[in-house]
């Protein structure tokens, strides 16, 4: 983990796939792992923390 980075968990509950899908997307666009189906950790700064 960098230094101006932190680490964030994103958790989230979706029925529609399609938005589902975009949320998998942004995650996984930011650099972030897949821990469970709905559950991604990873380390990111606050620029693209405040984009996501």
């Amino acid at each position: 983990m960098k230094p101006n980075e932190t680490l964030v968990w994103v958790i989230y509950d979706i029925r529609c796939n399609k938005i589902r899908r975009k949320v998998i997307k942004a995650t996984r666009g930011a650099g972030l792992y897949r821990v469970q189906k709905s559950v991604f950790l990873g380390s990111i700064n606050r620029a693209e923390l405040d984009s996501l």
